[in-house]
């Protein structure tokens, strides 16, 4: 449980650009896939 609640708070600190920068590092728009599943009643 130490490790969740130390793990969230590094989240929590975490800035907008950081959050941004590391999503333009890891993730590419050209191969990212968007599913949807589920009961669309």
């Amino acid at each position: 449980m130490y490790w969740d609640k130390d793990i969230d708070d590094k989240l929590q600190k975490l800035t907008t650009a950081q959050i941004n920068t590391a999503i333009k590092k890891y993730l590419s728009k050209d191969k990212i896939s968007f599913v949807k599943a589920g009961d669309f009643k």
